[in-house]
């Protein structure tokens, strides 16, 4: 099973006030124009795609992950994370619901 590509705490300020930042980059197959075989010059994301990995099984990245107690948490991955071509709506319903159980007050995707 493939393990998120990255993660990092930070913080951030947004409207003037500074919060602590958690942020995690999924590894998925990628954006629909990257899978589509018609290239993209977009961004370099493409690069941590990965095709062999199906959209039900990005979830289970987050396995052993001590969601840690920040402000805000920001979710990405190598094209959309409301794709459910790249994750799955269960996926992406168990890895919103793991996050927003641990409190936080923002979270990106």
């Amino acid at each position: 099973m493939a393990k998120f590509a990255a993660s990092w705490f930070g913080e951030e300020t947004l409207l003037g006030v500074t919060k602590k930042t958690f942020t995690i980059i999924l590894r998925t197959s990628g954006c629909s124009w990257n899978r589509s075989g018609e290239g993209c010059n977009m961004c370099g994301y493409s690069a941590e795609s990965n095709f062999s990995i199906p959209p039900d099984s990005v979830a289970r990245q987050l396995e052993g992950l001590d969601i840690p107690s920040y402000d805000t948490v920001k979710i990405y991955t190598s094209g959309s994370f409301l794709d459910s071509e790249e994750i799955s709506k269960s996926d992406q319903v168990d890895i919103l619901d793991r996050f927003a159980a641990s409190n936080l007050s923002l979270i990106h995707i």
